[in-house]
């Protein structure tokens, strides 16, 4: 066991598809998410590395696994609105609709959902009193408002997938 800052941790023992699991999906944050949340998956990828036996970092090097950094416009967005979302924090945007109708509204970032080749915020709108997407890429202006939204049993994230789930099997 190694003792770090007082603590006794066991040593980690990964299963090679454990391993091919956490990286592919390590890569997949460093590319497609904000440079804060990058930056600490290529920490994590460098502690998870640093455990593995040589045969195992030698396997790991032929995994098929590539992951080209997408060129994501929204990168600041995505970072103001994961943390917003983790703090419990408002939001005031300026939006841009499908069809082209721009409209101001006070949102409860509650979470976020990519789709490949874009990000969409699943929130609660002030403006219409009710569950609303937002896509990222349609965003024009954000403000996060220093005014904390409550935490509600009927208005919540898991609340809002399972009104979702509820939708699609009727």
């Amino acid at each position: 066991m190694a003792s770090i800052k007082g603590y006794d941790l066991p040593s980690l023992m990964f299963e090679m598809d454990e391993v091919t699991a956490l990286l592919a999906g390590n890569r997949m944050v460093q590319a497609w998410t904000d440079p804060a949340l990058a930056e600490a998956a290529r920490r994590a990828e460098a502690k998870i590395l640093a455990v593995l036996a040589p045969a195992m970092l030698n396997e790991i090097s032929r995994l098929p696994y590539r992951i080209p950094n997408y060129a994501y416009p929204e990168r600041e967005t995505h970072g103001l609105l994961r943390k917003a979302c983790e703090l419990r924090l408002k939001v005031s945007i300026s939006y841009r609709d499908n069809k082209d109708r721009e409209s101001e509204r006070t949102l409860w970032p509650l979470g976020m959902v990519g789709w490949g080749d874009h990000w969409t915020l699943l929130a609660w709108c002030e403006k219409r009193d009710a569950y609303r997407n937002f896509r990222f890429d349609r965003i024009l202006h954000i403000d996060c408002l220093p005014e904390h939204y409550p935490q509600h049993a009927e208005c919540n994230l898991e609340h809002y997938i399972t009104s979702i789930v509820g939708m699609v099997d009727e």
